[in-house]
């Protein structure tokens, strides 16, 4: 098969004013006349950036039956390509005062193999080997702009500081196990292993100064998985995961000029170590009730370690009626769900594993930062009406 796709995206930050009370003249940035605008009637933008990707993927699969159905192996790969265009054009961001064009391509071939085979009617093992790849960010291309000079609002002298430095990120994960089919409940069991290169996250640029996307090294993964479900037995069935994970990074960290973090060893930030699932749930007839509770565990939120959250515990509730279908309506049905029911407070880390990462909070070191988080949503509560007609 071939598949390709054309994105364009355009992203923009005007601004507008706050009074001395904090109130926004236009909250929601929709209205130019309240936009803070330049001296030629043109808005400000803190960034204007438009990032055109044209994306292909030719890939190729196939499926091979050994003894008598009981061995399959599916070998595949593909070849995905990443053209990206990127334009910058000039605004009052960080490095962006003038307009320039980058455009460049991140490719790789990607082989994988699985295999099935079966130990008899309720057990089998299983097994896949995968390898992956992540372009970086587009903001990777952005603030180039170094030196020059500005007269009469007319820059001159500029010279550009592509990031060409940050490679592809790319991995390659191993898994395998076991699963039980049985009459009452199944079950599996899978280990895990992935190597990640050239892991992208943010660093420091000696040249420019700055904290730009770097690679930081390599991260390894692994860990184990266990699921378990019933079947239903008089209306009730249950359900629950286990999740068990460590992941590592496997090399220092460059943060400055003339200065590396010892983060060798250290745990990958947003990634819990462990999670727990279950759920209860007991249908009859019309009715279903449902109720479900999850445990995160604790995670980092620094390259160093020197910052944690804590972990945290969610219970959510669903109900369900069915009523009778009639000459137009079918599968009606009313529901009832709460999330969060005991209103839990708890933060979440609001920057991706491995991107985008504060290094460490030591303020004595170069490159220090100071996390961010969410706030966690509190208890929530809908009604819903649904029908087929």
């Amino acid at each position: 098969g071939y598949w390709m796709e054309r994105a364009e995206h355009k992203q923009t930050a005007p601004a507008t004013t706050v009074d001395n009370n904090g109130n926004i003249a236009n909250l929601w940035l929709d209205n130019s006349a309240n936009l803070l605008h330049r001296a030629d009637g043109t808005l400000y933008q803190n960034r204007d950036w438009l990032t055109i990707n044209k994306a292909t993927s030719l890939f190729a699969q196939d499926t091979i039956s050994l003894m008598n159905g009981r061995l399959d192996l599916t070998p595949a790969v593909r070849l995905p390509s990443i053209k990206r265009d990127f334009t910058n054009n000039a605004s009052e961001g960080f490095q962006s005062g003038a307009t320039y064009n980058v455009k460049r391509t991140y490719d790789d071939v990607l082989p994988s193999l699985g295999g099935r085979f079966k130990i008899d009617d309720r057990f089998q093992l299983f097994g896949n080997v995968t390898k992956n790849m992540r372009a970086p960010s587009n903001f990777a291309l952005s603030a180039a702009v170094a030196g020059g000079t500005i007269a009469n609002g007319v820059r001159t002298g500029n010279t550009l500081n592509i990031n060409d430095s940050v490679q592809k990120e790319t991995s390659v994960s191993t898994e395998g196990g076991v699963r039980y089919t049985g009459e009452t409940f199944n079950a599996s069991a899978t280990l895990f292993n992935t190597n990640f290169n050239n892991r992208i996250a943010t660093s420091y640029d000696p040249i420019t100064a700055t904290t730009r996307d770097y690679n930081v090294g390599d991260v390894q993964m692994r860990g184990i998985e266990a699921e378990i479900g019933t079947k239903p037995i008089g209306g009730m069935s249950y359900y629950s995961s286990l999740t068990l994970n460590d992941s590592k990074l496997q090399s220092d960290y460059r943060n400055a000029a003339s200065t590396t973090l010892a983060t060798t060893g250290k745990k990958l930030p947003d990634m819990p170590s462990a999670m727990l699932a279950a759920s209860v749930q007991y249908s009859t007839g019309p009715y279903l009730v449902a109720l479900s509770g999850k445990y995160t565990s604790g995670v980092y939120s620094t390259l160093m370690n020197d910052e944690k959250i804590p972990g945290y515990t969610t219970f959510n509730l669903n109900t369900a009626y069915r009523f009778e279908p009639s000459t137009f309506f079918k599968n009606t049905t009313l529901r009832f769900n709460m999330s969060n029911i005991f209103n839990k407070r708890y933060l979440v880390l609001n920057q991706g594993s491995g991107s985008s990462i504060t290094t460490t909070v030591d303020a004595t070191k170069a490159g220090s930062g100071l996390p961010t988080y969410y706030v966690s949503a509190p208890r929530f509560a809908s009604v819903t009406l649904s029908t087929d007609f």
